[in-house]
């Protein structure tokens, strides 16, 4: 909450992944629950029945039904919805397996829970350069080290050991993780679609 006034929402980095996981979810009616939707409304959420969001952040435009809140204490009732989603928010959120529980007990127990992750695999995802090359020799002739170790830091570092690289995302989640966070949530895993960007769309109950 603190960090609202500097945090620019990507959870919807494109439109079309976006899509695409709507299309994968298959929502079609009945109300969704939309874990973490951030301050506007996904095109996801265009497929996806009577959609309602919950996010800590205060959307800019109120032109959809939205519920101030955290994934890890919802406030609805048990099995109020016929399906849930969260879309690139497990990374930010305080306990990962806590915010699905939540999401299993708001949901009928015929519904489903549909989860957009992106994976930080070094075989699927190579860290990309932190800067091109004309943009690094000017910070490096301007005497800006402070913002070389960070990038080194951030790229390299602090994925190797697994740490926070910035205040927002707080889990950096491999393809080894998923069975277990399922697992702990008590959710089975009913579909899987692995993304050439390393993005990963599961569908379990």
């Amino acid at each position: 909450m603190r960090a609202e006034a500097s945090f620019n929402s990507s959870r919807v980095a494109s439109e079309e992944l976006s899509v695409q996981f709507g299309e994968f979810c298959k929502f079609t009616d009945g109300l969704v629950l939309d874990v973490g939707s951030g301050r506007n409304k996904a095109p996801y959420l265009s497929r996806c029945g009577r959609p309602v969001a919950l996010d800590p952040l205060v959307p800019e435009n109120r032109d959809f039904e939205f519920v101030r809140g955290v994934g890890e204490f919802l406030p609805f009732r048990i099995g109020v919805f016929a399906g849930s989603v969260t879309a690139t928010t497990l990374d930010h959120c305080m306990k990962p397996s806590l915010v699905l529980r939540e999401m299993r007990r708001v949901t009928m127990p015929d519904g489903r829970i549909c989860i957009w992750i992106g994976l930080h695999d070094k075989i699927l995802r190579p860290p990309k350069p932190v800067w091109t090359l004309s943009k690094g020799w000017r910070r490096l002739v301007s005497g800006d080290l402070a913002y070389i170790a960070r990038a080194i830091y951030v790229r390299y570092i602090a994925r190797y050991l697994k740490t926070q690289t910035d205040p927002f995302h707080l889990h950096h989640f491999q393809s080894t993780d998923i069975a277990a966070l399922l697992d702990t949530a008590g959710l089975t895993l009913v579909e899987e679609k692995l993304l050439p960007d390393g993005s990963l769309f599961l569908s379990a109950k």
